[in-house]
């Protein structure tokens, strides 16, 4: 069995801020600019098969490397051959604890969970020989209006003074009282929504 580490981010085509990858996603969010960003299938496919070629063939076992690549997007990419691991404390995955239903490893070390997911169905077209994920979201958390807490947090109209209660789904919000039209500011917004940070996902295949 082989493995492979990846850490991808995009420059956003419509503001020119990165994104970044949880995993193998056909469609990914910018925070910056609140786009949804379409990904057409064959740059992860091209992307994949890179990664598989140099895995099998070139990189020793822990060898890894990096390049910026020009194209459908400016991406940067890091892969290597790898095993999974826990990103929180560098413990490696016990592999042969793990059974074929279980969607999740919790790091014996520091409590992490890793999850574990089948590949998607274009993906497994794609590539018979791959095996499972880890660490992947395959759905992008920032692809909806959720928020990091489930709290409601009160700020005051800039215009009458007034308690508004927010609860992140929207930036734009309406005035209970007065009716103004009022745009949350950078730092309440993303205390609601924060920034998305680098993670590494990673996958098997025959």
């Amino acid at each position: 069995m082989n493995y492979a580490m990846v850490e991808l981010s995009i420059v956003c085509p419509k503001c020119d801020n990165s994104i970044k990858f949880t995993g193998p996603l056909l469609q990914v969010h910018c925070d910056s600019c609140q786009h949804d960003i379409d990904v057409p299938k064959e740059f992860l496919v091209d992307l994949i098969k890179d990664i598989k070629q140099s895995v099998q063939k070139e990189l020793e076992p822990g060898q890894g490397t990096n390049s910026t690549i020009f194209g459908h997007f400016n991406c940067n990419l890091t892969y290597a051959n790898m095993k999974p691991y826990c990103t929180e404390c560098k413990l490696d995955v016990d592999l042969e604890k793990i059974s074929p239903q279980d969607e999740n490893y919790r790091c014996p070390q520091c409590g992490n969970n890793i999850p574990i997911d089948y590949p998607p169905d274009w993906l497994k077209q794609e590539f018979p020989g791959i095996t499972a994920l880890y660490n992947c979201l395959l759905r992008d958390p920032s692809s909806d209006n959720s928020t990091s807490s489930d709290k409601i947090v009160v700020f005051t109209c800039p215009k009458c003074g007034g308690a508004l209660d927010i609860d992140g789904k929207d930036r734009m919000v309406e005035c209970n009282f007065c009716g103004a039209d009022i745009y949350l500011p950078d730092d309440l917004w993303l205390r609601l929504h924060p920034v998305k940070v680098k993670r590494r996902w990673f996958f098997s295949f025959q």
